[in-house]
């Protein structure tokens, strides 16, 4: 039982991460007025990125999750870094809360899935 249910809020959260930054990006597009290739790359990184990921994660369970976990661990700790002197607190943990967050718990929920259950 606990495998099938891991693996379902997974599948959610990976969902909800890819069509939140999906959204985003075309948003940010439309709304900077962005030429064709600027409006791209506004879609493709991050939502193109998490969505690979998901496809690889359907695919290889485990190389998906560390994938997810890595990614995770890499904003929480680069996005402050490259850009935090430029972003408010709020706009931080925003950020890391709507990137971070949900890809490493998508991750861990992922590889703990494919352990068996202990009795």
């Amino acid at each position: 039982m606990r495998t099938w249910t891991s693996e379902r809020l997974a599948w959610a959260l990976i969902g909800l991460l890819v069509a939140f930054w999906l959204w985003f990006g075309i948003a940010s597009a439309v709304e900077e007025r962005l030429g064709w290739s600027n409006a791209i790359l506004h879609v493709l990184v991050p939502g193109g990125a998490f969505a690979l990921m998901g496809a690889v994660a359907w695919r290889w369970r485990r190389v998906g999750g560390m994938l997810l976990v890595a990614a995770g661990v890499t904003i929480m700790v680069g996005y402050p870094l490259v850009d935090g002197e430029f972003y408010t607190t709020s706009t931080l943990v925003f950020v890391l809360l709507a990137t971070a967050a949900p890809a490493i718990a998508a991750g861990v929920l992922l590889l703990e899935s494919r352990r068996p259950v202990s009795r």
